[in-house]
């Protein structure tokens, strides 16, 4: 008996772990796949130049500080009460911190910084991975994966030096870390000591990573109705390393809250519609959204369904801490005043995309057990094709259309114009211009932007106040810049005059005797 148990057992057994070998195998292989398309994609996309952005400079300009040993705040961008939402002061020491070390290596190297971003940017992928491999099915997992990875979107962002991506991944790092602790029950010291350093890491790279702790705490208090011992102690020593931090390294994103000012309901409105119904769809589209228009409503109509229903599903079993996390991080990018691009959504894209995709498996689910399982299979199927249709065709053409800037600080005629600010103007000038922590970073110059929104008086006043030098007029840019500007250039001629122009600049020397402009 014991003899033909044995005979019966054994094949299977063996059966059993060839598949589970298989599965694991297959698992392996897509992944393996996926990364070298995604790398060597990113790779061949990357050019030696930069929009003119103004936030990457002056990411740069603190991490140049930083291996200077001078105070990082010290960029030489003059903050203007009149645009806040320009930029803080300074920005939070942690992604400087990681850009210092490339500096120190390469210099001010725009190619050695991208290489640095796409390396972050595929560790966020393997972290985003293991969050899906937690929720959904392998071949769902992939998926997701793939459509992250390849989102025409991302493609294309990947090229700015930005905080968004180092941010994605130690948030969801600490998603990830604090998700393992609760399954497994692990709150002991070290497991602690790991929460408080990711948490301290999503605050010193972004101001908006002090989320991570209110949802901690938020969802310690509806699920076991107490704060946890884990929860209490991963705060404390969080905000004690944020205090020592701000102690050594200073502040100066304080002035965020500038923008919050004259504050109004509609922004939430407003910020809901630019970013659920217009930015969205470039997750998909590309950075060309007329082009990717004929799948937008697809794709996303589809979804949105989806992502609420698996966002339920999720929400009545878990402690609630990922969707609080989702929950808090959107409503303050709705809420806040300034709009931007889909990059402030950065970190939660994934989580869309998961929710998404628990809907989808539960609707399969659905299909098998009320109808015939082969239905689920080919709606899988067509589902998979049609996607990797979509992707494959944006993803193409993403990559056909990525080329250098045609407008930036590497073009020919940006170089003319900072050669002659560096050679041509005193060290100790001070200049207005529409992206001044740009021209501060590449002449070394102190350097404001116009006083948007104000009259002529105002911007008269604007520029004595911080005893301007120089006016530098992007011709490219008009549309942009304040017409109080021009009404002043026209209304004083006699105080500028004209130092430097080519096909795109012009620079003019402000006379120290401005004149007086009345309402």
């Amino acid at each position: 008996m014991g003899a033909e148990f044995m005979e019966n057992t054994i094949p299977t057994q063996s059966t059993y772990w060839s598949r589970i070998n298989l599965a694991q195998l297959l698992e392996a292989g897509g992944l393996v796949i996926l990364f070298t398309c995604a790398s060597l994609i990113y790779y061949f996309t990357i050019f030696p130049d930069h929009n003119w952005g103004g936030d990457f400079a002056q990411y740069l300009h603190q991490a140049i500080n930083i291996t200077q040993g001078q105070a990082m705040d010290d960029t030489g961008y003059i903050y203007s009460r009149y645009t806040p939402s320009l930029g803080p002061r300074a920005y939070p020491p942690g992604f400087p911190l990681l850009l210092a070390p490339v500096y120190a290596l390469f210099g001010l190297n725009i190619t050695a910084f991208q290489i640095e971003i796409i390396l972050f940017q595929l560790l966020a992928f393997i972290v985003i991975y293991l969050i899906y491999r937690r929720e959904v099915a392998v071949p769902t997992a992939l998926m997701l994966l793939m459509m992250m990875a390849f989102s025409p979107y991302i493609i294309s962002f990947k090229r700015q030096i930005m905080s968004d991506v180092p941010f994605m991944l130690v948030s969801l790092t600490f998603v990830l870390w604090i998700e393992h602790a609760y399954q497994h029950q692990k709150f002991g010291k070290w497991s602690i000591v790991a929460a408080a350093l990711l948490a301290f890491a999503c605050y010193l790279i972004r101001t908006i990573g002090f989320v991570v702790i209110i949802a901690l705490i938020v969802s310690d208090l509806i699920r076991r109705r107490r704060l946890t011992r884990f929860s209490i102690t991963t705060t404390l020593v969080a905000v004690g390393l944020v205090l020592v931090s701000r102690l050594l390294l200073g502040g100066g994103e304080e002035s965020y809250l500038d923008q919050l000012a004259d504050y109004s309901p509609m922004i939430l409105v407003n910020g809901t519609e630019h970013y659920l119904i217009h930015s969205i769809r470039g997750f998909w589209a590309g950075p060309s959204i007329n082009i990717g228009e004929y799948n937008f409503p697809f794709l996303w109509l589809a979804a949105i369904p989806l992502i609420i229903f698996g966002f339920i599903l999720r929400a009545k079993r878990s402690t609630l801490f990922l969707e609080l996390f989702f929950l808090f991080h959107l409503f303050i990018i709705l809420a806040w005043p300034s709009v931007q691009e889909l990059r402030f959504l950065y970190p939660i894209l994934p989580l869309f995309l998961l929710y998404a995709g628990i809907g989808f498996e539960h609707c399969l689910y659905w299909l098998m057990k009320h109808f015939n399982p082969k239905l689920a299979y080919t709606a899988a199927v067509l589902a998979a094709s049609g996607l990797l249709v979509i992707y494959a065709v944006r993803t193409q053409k993403v990559i056909a259309s990525e080329t250098l800037y045609p407008d930036g600080p590497y073009t020919s005629t940006a170089v003319e114009m900072f050669d002659f600010v560096q050679t041509q103007t005193d060290p100790a000038s001070v200049f207005i211009f529409v992206k001044p922590r740009v021209l501060a970073l590449y002449t070394n110059r102190m350097a404001s932007t116009y006083p948007y929104g104000q009259s002529s008086a105002v911007a008269a006043a604007y520029l004595q106040e911080i005893h301007a030098d120089y006016l530098v007029i992007k011709n490219t840019d008009v549309d942009h810049v304040n017409p109080s500007i021009f009404s002043l250039l026209e209304s004083c001629q006699t105080a500028f005059h004209s130092v430097f122009h080519n096909n795109d600049f012009e620079i003019y020397r402000i006379h120290p005797d401005l004149c007086v402009i009345s309402d």
